[in-house]
């Protein structure tokens, strides 16, 4: 298997630093974007994981972060979902020209992202996606979300993350009717893949209108980030078993 580290520039002179996997030298003709959420990266076990089988089975992965250290990269507190949605249009436009395959896996808000973006794939794959975000992620009632500042909130998830402002306003305004807009608007079937020990259990979900091909899966047993190894297996082999369909 290679790793191949790369920079690109993105819609607004942002630096995004990413990794692509290939089996060989030579590129395969379809390929994977994997699209991490809020407060994840790249080398989380999941997605890493997950990398090297479906190099495994044919597909190159690219693996990118929403934001990085170095300075030229966005940093978390000052990314919104729209600022996800371009970089992954960013990716897509600049690394995936030679591609006749385009494959996209988000998860949690990288499942929003995806959907934000509106982009040019074959097919999607959210894994436990976030969804009604008024209601769930950015709930007012919430009370491990708490003001900073006038601009920055803080977000405890065991440890505490800055998010910034509009993050958050913008995340308010998605109930599950306005994510249910961006399902009917897109152009590429989607499979949800729903954590059963997750938030989302009992939620609708992305899959419920758009395209006809969409589908939900359940899978028993997992929480949000599939950390169990037969949770993440299964999720595997549904999303090679969906993506190998188009």
């Amino acid at each position: 298997m290679i790793e191949i580290d790369f920079k690109i520039t993105g819609k607004d002179k942002n630096l995004i630093l990413g990794i692509l996997n290939q089996k060989s030298s030579k590129p395969s003709k379809k390929i994977i974007i994997w699209v991490h959420g809020l407060t994840g990266d790249i080398n989380e076990y999941h997605i890493k994981h997950s990398t090297y089988e479906f190099v495994k089975k044919g597909f190159d992965v690219i693996r990118f972060g929403l934001y990085d250290s170095p300075a030229k990269c966005r940093k978390l507190e000052n990314c919104t979902l729209q600022n996800h949605a371009d970089d992954i249009n960013s990716i897509i436009k600049q690394k995936c020209k030679e591609y006749k395959k385009v494959f996209i896996i988000g998860h949690s808000y990288g499942g929003p992202s995806v959907m934000v973006a509106q982009p040019k794939a074959d097919a999607v794959c959210l894994w436990d996606p976030s969804f009604d975000m008024k209601n769930v992620s950015w709930n007012t009632k919430n009370r491990e979300i708490k003001k900073l500042t006038k601009d920055f909130y803080t977000r405890h998830w065991g440890y505490t993350f800055i998010i910034g402002k509009k993050m958050i306003d913008e995340g308010r305004k998605y109930t599950a009717e306005k994510c249910l807009e961006l399902s009917k608007k897109a152009l590429f079937p989607i499979l949800v893949l729903t954590a059963e020990k997750g938030s989302y259990a009992k939620l609708p979900s992305y899959s419920d209108a758009g395209n006809n091909n969409n589908k939900r899966i359940l899978i028993k047993d997992a929480d949000h980030c599939f950390t169990k190894e037969f949770c993440l297996n299964k999720a595997i082999k549904e999303t090679l078993k969906w993506f190998n369909k188009f």
